[in-house]
């Protein structure tokens, strides 16, 4: 044995990676168009950024009613990140992490943190909403969505 056979990993017949390489090449995963990917992709995006934007004000809003509102939302993005996500892997993608994701949305938690009122917040919150909408209605006008695609987006619009 030579010093560079000690650099390669030891793969045989039965290695787990050998396996899992095998099932794939008899049941490969179903592979979806590309750019329906990385559009549902960049919404799951848009999506954690409104998810991170709405629970740093829920955390900052003096007005209970207006935290308690930011909460749901949070709460609301954080569900259509995951519905987006499931998109994702039906089509053979895999979701992005939650490290992976882009600021996508012009706002960010940074933006709610130099607020100076409730009502600064508050108008954060709805440019947020205004822009988050505008990005699904452009993703919607895609040629390259199904209409099982494009009907799950206009429910999570």
């Amino acid at each position: 044995m030579t010093d560079e056979d000690d650099d390669r990993p030891l793969m045989t017949s039965r290695s787990p990676s050998i396996e899992r390489a095998r099932r794939e090449f008899e049941h490969p995963s179903p592979t979806g168009d590309p750019e329906v990917i990385a559009l549902l992709d960049h919404l799951s995006e848009a999506e954690q950024n409104a998810a991170m934007v709405s629970a740093k004000a829920a955390r900052l809003l003096k007005d209970e009613d207006m935290a308690k509102a930011a909460s749901d939302h949070a709460a609301t993005h954080d569900g259509h990140r995951q519905a987006l996500d499931k998109l994702v892997q039906r089509l053979g993608g895999s979701p992005l992490r939650s490290e992976e994701c882009r600021q996508i949305l012009s706002n960010d938690p940074e933006s709610i943190a130099r607020a100076s009122s409730d009502a600064e917040i508050e108008e954060i919150l709805r440019a947020l909403r205004t822009e988050l909408r505008s990005l699904y209605d452009s993703a919607l006008a895609s040629p390259r969505l199904d209409q099982d695609q494009r009907a799950a987006l206009t429910d999570l619009r």
